[in-house]
């Protein structure tokens, strides 16, 4: 049986079937054939982000800390500012003529850089017609899924967008214009630079990036080529996703016996926690939510359960050994919690995540923390 314990010091289901998944087809001769090549797996690592906002939301957060470093140095380091008026005026013209020429630099090269990130989305957009085309005559929809992810398409044009976005906002320099104007600018343009080596750096890989997706495309004309493509995307994405999914499914409906090392189906009046299944009545629901859209159960962090269960665990023995009266019929049935959201079924409007029968009470905290312990996602069709 795979222990949950290995998902790390959260528990996490997911991440321990992962690793579990990861540890496999390191041994697996014919995985090991069909593995993604080194350039694969750097675009991979790279556009780790996707879409296009966090790729600004990323370099809006970069551009921020570079003002601010720039501000504190300026502040706490007696860095020259801009503008000084111990100065002499000829000194004062000779930085204001230098400071122009390297604005002048500054938006040349950023205007080269527009251009180029332009013509690569061109480039693009002509590739992205041709598969187009090929689709249309062979009716090859699951060929085009394939495509779109080998070759990164989606990533590489939000990407270029977002570069495109960010250097013609960067045209006015607009954070540093206005720390400038406040006169905590320095006389060195060095963070300015800074960030157009950054911007040198993510079209660089732009580029990189578009000269693997036109390979790709290419080579996406020939059947034999197509049929590698989807081998290697089964070998790569199908088959460690699927495994990945059954694996964490079984690890978290099993989770109850690694909660406590007591053996609890030998003793049936102790308390027991079940995962994935739901009894029906009577029970009483300690912890709900509302969803208006429906969600998948995309993680469950067992550590966090497993300290608020045995909480609970000795709270029931604490008040059983308080109660003495006799107990008929349903109340004979010793307590117990379960927790009815699974991996399998997409859940949405009233989702019940904790419900008890018999025994105490759940208190607040144990309530917040199982909450956190279950992490959700937008359920997506063919997902």
């Amino acid at each position: 049986m795979v222990d949950w314990r290995q998902g790390g010091c959260t528990g996490s289901v997911r991440r321990s079937a992962r690793k579990q998944v990861k540890i496999q087809l390191k041994e697996n001769a014919i995985y090991r054939r069909a593995r993604y090549g080194v350039v694969h797996r750097f675009f991979q690592f790279v556009f780790y982000a996707r879409t296009f906002g966090r790729y600004v939301l990323a370099y809006a957060i970069l551009n921020i800390l570079l003002v601010a470093f720039e501000a504190i140095a300026i502040t706490y380091f007696s860095l020259p500012p801009l503008y000084s008026t111990t100065s002499r005026s000829n000194q004062f013209s000779l930085n204001a003529s230098m400071l122009f020429l390297n604005d002048s630099l500054l938006l040349s090269v950023s205007g080269y850089f527009v251009t180029t990130q332009v013509g690569a989305l061109g480039i693009i957009a002509l590739a992205l017609a041709l598969v187009s085309l090929i689709a249309q005559r062979e009716n090859s929809a699951t060929d085009i899924k394939v495509y779109y992810r080998e070759s990164f398409a989606f990533e590489i044009v939000a990407s270029s967008l977002a570069l495109l976005c960010v250097l013609v906002i960067q045209l006015l320099w607009p954070f540093q214009t206005i720390l400038h104007e406040t006169g905590f600018g320095m006389r060195s343009l060095l963070f300015e630079y800074c960030l157009l080596v950054f911007h040198l750096c993510w079209l660089t890989v732009n580029l990189g990036a578009i000269a693997y997706f036109i390979n790709v495309t290419f080579r996406f004309a020939q059947q034999s080529t197509r049929v590698q493509l989807r081998e290697r995307y089964t070998a790569n994405i199908v088959f460690p996703s699927d495994l990945a999914h059954r694996l964490q499914t079984m690890i978290y409906l099993n989770a109850a016996y690694n909660i406590d090392e007591t053996d609890r189906d030998q003793a049936a009046d102790l308390p027991t926690a079940t995962f994935g299944h739901d009894f029906g009545e009577p029970c009483v629901v300690e912890l709900e939510m509302r969803s208006r859209i429906p969600l998948v159960l995309r993680d469950v962090r067992m550590a966090w359960i497993r300290w608020a269960v045995r909480r609970w665990y000795t709270r029931c023995q604490t008040a059983a050994e308080e109660v003495s009266a006799t107990r008929l019929g349903v109340d004979e049935v010793s307590p117990m919690l379960w927790f009815p959201p699974s991996f399998s079924h997409p859940i949405g409007g009233k989702i019940g995540l904790c419900i008890r029968r018999n025994g105490v009470p759940l208190t607040t905290v144990e309530k917040f923390v199982i909450r956190q312990a279950f992490e959700f996602r937008r359920h997506r069709d063919g997902s």
